[in-house]
């Protein structure tokens, strides 16, 4: 029997968001029911993997045994990868270390009996690979790591329990190397923490945590790879919860894990936590893990999901759940262009949106055309005119233009892009905007090509 189950840890669920609160209200949890799923475990770990778009999990335990096994998720089904790696364990640490070469470099945790290990492992895609460093941080559970995605294979590590106690050590893994980093300043010693890279500063963001007495902390500080600061504003205290990017372009953070079993939080741009009504929530849990998801299709989903934990009466859970808008941003072409086709055939020039068109961001759109001009005007609108079936011409009611500047990718193709900004306005969800690109054509001075209309359904 393990011994490491000792103290008592809050248990619920919370979802945090750097965004205004009106947007909580388009949110909703919803069960994810797969045939093959990882047994039901708590204080296991999970990474990303950008090129692969995928969720790698590691380990865990169910309170009688700890797991060394490897799952993947990659958007609809757990796949198990591999049950060879790392020694089982739980209480460990998994992050996206490698972005170039798609690697995940995972970090110490306990075993079985509760013994604090301190190796490190590399999950190239295929299989793990242990890493031998000449130094290393102390064996540790409960620690936090964090990766800088604006550099080249960097991550950083603080706290975390050793045999010595609750740790205040920063340390960074740079290019296989563990190095101890020296600060002026830094927060005071804890485990079961969060720590995750804000990805609009660019600074690595703490929060909570359970200090040597086995107190919740509530405190917040930011780290910008030189030194620490106590980041000020109301916070609530937390432990044992988890954190995870679900946004790259507004820096939404999901996390899980509280003290109320149906509470649903944000995080304002003043680092506060607001209590709001969630539509539905997963049972009361910490000791989850919580992912991004990205899943490339004709609505494009992106998400967060949350798997497993602990329950409050200390039962290890196996559910899948996925935070969703109830209204999935889209981009869909109907009718038809009129012109010489990009690609050799009739039907146009081509228009496409390189990005969702989400609230709050902006939406790229992209122009090819073997036509040799210019410029290209973009028309915007909200009402489609009905055209003939397989005729072509002007399919909307114009009420926005855009002009676009054209360049030559090579001989026989002209490119162009221009940025839609969408207002973060959650009224907005759901609104379908219509768009459609002409260009003049040199051989028919008369001729306006045109591409095929593109309809944008805004979503948050």
């Amino acid at each position: 029997m393990k011994t490491l189950l000792v103290h008592r840890r809050l248990c619920a669920f919370a979802a945090l968001a750097l965004l205004p609160s009106a947007a909580l209200a388009q949110l909703s949890w919803t069960q994810v029911r797969t045939g093959a799923s990882p047994a039901p475990r708590f204080s296991h770990a999970s990474a990303f993997s950008y090129p692969a778009f995928e969720t790698v999990m590691f380990g865990g335990s169910d309170g009688v045994q700890c797991f060394g096994d490897t799952w993947s998720w990659d958007g609809a089904q757990w796949v198990l990868r591999s049950t060879v790696g790392p020694a089982p364990r739980d209480e460990h640490s998994l992050r996206r270390y490698d972005f170039r070469d798609d690697r995940l470099l995972l970090f110490g945790g306990r075993d079985p009996l509760g013994n604090d290990l301190g190796d490190t492992w590399i999950w190239n895609g295929q299989s793990w690979g242990q890493i031998a460093t000449a130094v290393a941080p102390s064996a540790r559970h409960g620690h936090a790591m964090a990766v800088d995605e604006f550099a080249e294979r960097t991550l950083f590590l603080f706290g975390g329990r050793t045999q010595a106690g609750c740790s205040d050590e920063t340390w960074k893994f740079v290019e296989g190397v563990w190095s101890q980093i020296t600060t002026a300043h830094r927060p005071p010693a804890r485990e079961d923490h969060v720590w995750i890279q804000d990805r609009l500063t660019m600074e690595f963001v703490l929060h909570g945590g359970r200090d040597e007495a086995g107190n919740v902390l509530a405190d917040q500080w930011a780290f910008d790879g030189v030194d620490w600061r106590l980041v000020d504003g109301q916070t609530r205290p937390m432990a044992s919860h988890a954190v995870e990017y679900q946004e790259f372009t507004r820096g939404r953070v999901l996390i899980v894990g509280d003290g109320a079993a149906d509470a649903t939080l944000e995080w304002d741009a003043q680092v506060q936590f607001l209590v709001h009504a969630a539509l539905i929530t997963p049972p009361a849990r910490s000791e989850s893990t919580v992912f991004e998801e990205w899943v490339f299709n004709g609505a494009d989903t992106r998400g967060g999901l949350i798997f497993g934990g602990r329950s409050p009466t200390g039962q290890a859970l196996g559910d899948t759940w996925r935070l969703g808008s109830a209204t999935a941003p889209a981009r869909v072409e109907f009718g038809t262009g009129c012109g010489p086709s990009p690609w050799g055939a009739t039907g146009g020039p081509l228009l496409f949106a390189g990005t969702a068109p989400r609230l709050g961001n902006t939406v790229d759109l992209n122009l090819l055309t073997p036509v040799d001009a210019s410029q290209a005007l973009v028309v915007l609108g909200r009402r489609e005119i009905p055209l003939p079936a397989g005729t072509c011409g002007l399919a909307l009611r114009p009420e926005r233009r855009l002009a676009m500047e054209l360049s030559s990718l090579f001989p026989g193709l002209t490119s162009g892009v221009v940025t839609l900004p969408i207002p973060f306005d959650p009224a907005l969800s759901g609104e379908q905007w219509l768009v459609q690109a002409f260009v003049r054509n040199p051989a028919h001075r008369t001729q306006l090509d045109s591409s095929r209309p593109l309809r944008l359904t805004l979503a948050e």
